[in-house]
């Protein structure tokens, strides 16, 4: 008989109320993610410059889409950098929870605290990327509807879902994690 998958608990290992979950190792190493992340940041960086000189050689002008999907691009810059920032933590993190590594007691909050304030940040700059790349395609549109009544009435009804979504996923990840130190809960 197979053992428990990840997400089903392992009674064997129960113990009061405490149910213990065996976690899957870990797929891939600290440096492949890095070489993995940073080559296709690298391909996003080809594919930008391709298209900033396709506009510029055929339109003779940049538009307001490409100074905003520089943006996404800066975003995405400094999520690779904080991803990188904080990989060692996280992995150590992995190879704890995987069962991998005994945790030195003396660093392990510390560094979790710190992977848990990059992974947020993270997860801002991530969205603050994705969002910005829907604004380029806001702007690109704005361009084609420019004119047309109902189409104009339409995108600015998209704009207004679009930031009204953005400014609700900042605000519901830092209501829901209410503190950055490892080991401590505020919720009173």
């Amino acid at each position: 008989m197979a053992g428990p998958s990840p997400t089903q608990p392992d009674t064997s290992w129960q113990t009061g109320a405490t149910t213990v979950y065996k976690v899957p190792s870990i797929k891939i190493s600290q440096c492949a993610l890095l070489a993995i992340s940073w080559a296709l940041f690298g391909f996003t960086i080809a594919f930008f410059i391709a298209r900033l000189v396709v506009r510029a050689k055929y339109y003779n002008n940049l538009y307001y889409d490409d100074g905003i999907l520089f943006a996404a691009v800066i975003f995405l810059l400094s999520n690779l950098i904080v991803v990188t920032i904080m990989s060692d933590d996280m992995c150590m993190i992995l190879r704890v929870t995987a069962g991998l590594e005994m945790p030195d007691i003396l660093t392990i909050m510390p560094r979790s605290t710190f992977y848990l304030k990059c992974q947020f940040a993270s997860t801002v700059l991530f969205w603050c990327n994705v969002w910005a790349v829907k604004a380029s395609f806001l702007a690109f549109f704005r361009r084609l509807v420019k004119g047309v009544r109902k189409a104009e009435w339409a995108w600015w009804f998209t704009v207004a879902v679009t930031a009204a979504g953005f400014v609700v996923a900042v605000i519901t990840c830092r209501i829901s994690c209410t503190s950055f130190i490892a080991g401590e809960f505020a919720y009173t």
